[in-house]
Formats: structure tokens, sequence, C-alpha cells
């Protein structure tokens, strides 16, 4: 108790300095930014199961997953909607991808994503 009394004193008397309190760092995920990719080439990948459809977009030559998404993220299943396609196709326009490689697996009521990607627009 008398060391924390004199080291008070002396702290007032401005014979020691007081410690620096240090700063708390804050946690920045190092992350790996896609640039845009003007007349870039990609891969989508459309998979449907049973009550889910997974859809990917992947470069063509490394086959590195570049975005990805399932139908259930947006909302209750309902058959028939190709959301997670329509989804896929506007990221891939944000990207700047204008041609894309098309691979369906699963045949199950493919001719709704079929009129999606046509009606995009985008290059296939």
């Amino acid at each position: 108790r008398r060391c924390a009394m004199a080291a008070e004193q002396q702290l007032l008397r401005g014979q020691v300095k007081a410690p620096e309190q240090t700063v708390k760092k804050t946690y920045q995920p190092k992350t790996k930014v896609i640039k845009e990719r003007k007349g870039g080439k990609a891969i989508m990948r459309v998979t449907k199961k049973k009550n889910n459809v997974h859809v990917g977009l992947y470069e063509p030559l490394t086959e590195i997953k570049l975005w990805s998404t399932t139908e259930r993220r947006y909302g209750k299943v309902m058959y028939g909607t190709t959301y997670a396609v329509e989804a896929a196709i506007y990221t891939a326009k944000a990207l700047g991808i204008d041609k894309m490689e098309i691979d369906l697996r699963g045949a199950a009521q493919i001719e709704n994503t079929i009129r999606a990607i046509k009606m995009s627009g985008i290059g296939v």
C-alpha cells in the first residue's frame, strides 16, 4: 500500500511519467478484392436438388469460386422460381463478366432456368 501511495506522489510531482494507455486494435479481416473483368468469362454452375438450387460463378481456367448462392436465401421455397440464377447473373454483370459457360446439373424443371438465362441478355 505504501508503494502505491509513493508511486502516486511521484507521479503527481512529475518525477515519473504516466504509462501511456494502449489503444485497442480492431480486427480487420484480410479479404481478396475481385476487380472488374471487362470482357471477362466465367462458368455458372446450376445444381438443382429436391428442395434447393445451388448456383455458383467460377473462374474458367482455375475453377476458383468467385461467388455462390442458394435458392433458400430468397425466402420460402416456391417451385419454378429462378431467384438464385437471376442473382448470379446480376452479380456477373456487376463484375464485368459478359460471357458465361453454363453447367446445368439435375434435370428437374430446368426450363425456367434456361429461360431466365436467355432473357438476361448475357452471352452464353
